[in-house]
């Protein structure tokens, strides 16, 4: 499983080859999903997801069997073990999950991100803006009116203030007024 050292290799398109030609496309995403769902140590998870990002946004440009793997890893066990990912007690892997899922343009995870972003409003604060941002990126994807507006208007609601505080924080970083206005 050579992605687990992927760091090492960063945008190297003959070592994304060597690894994409050495197995069959299902072999090799039963591979990242085991890593994904199964291990305890959190760098060879980190290394697969920059793996996963790399081959999709560069590598397509350059190796047919990236275009491959990009065109079907939505529809594959991989998004499932992301989609797991945001459940982690790691929050630094539940952020590289949602932004990997962004990255590949998995609309079909919104229901699990907007299941990670509630979640993240109660228990992670720090975790809301990497998944209100894939959010609305997939959405845009999915060209579907933005459900974030509801989301931002129960601001007051909640008793946590670093939360209430995360959230204005993106809202003038991220520039959602458009949305909130909505």
């Amino acid at each position: 499983m050579q992605f687990t050292n992927y760091v090492s290799h960063l945008e190297d398109i003959g070592f994304i080859e060597s690894i994409l030609s050495s197995q069959p496309l299902d072999t090799l995403f039963a591979q990242i999903s085991a890593i994904l769902v199964n291990f305890q140590d959190s760098e060879p998870i980190h290394n697969t997801f920059v793996f996963i990002r790399d081959v999709c946004l560069i590598a397509p440009h350059h190796l047919p069997s990236a275009k491959q793997f990009h065109d079907n890893i939505r529809d594959s066990i991989v998004r499932d073990a992301l989609e797991k990912c945001l459940q982690a007690s790691d929050s630094a892997i539940r952020s590289e999950a949602a932004y990997t899922l962004g990255k590949i343009g998995s609309t079909q995870s919104l229901s699990a991100l907007w299941t990670g972003l509630w979640h993240a409003a109660e228990h992670d604060p720090l975790a809301l803006d990497s998944l209100i941002f894939e959010i609305g990126w997939l959405e845009g994807i999915a060209q579907q009116t933005s459900q974030l507006s509801v989301f931002f208007q129960q601001i007051p609601q909640y008793h946590n203030s670093i939360t209430r505080w995360a959230i204005a924080s993106i809202l003038r970083d991220r520039q959602y007024s458009n949305i909130v206005l909505q």
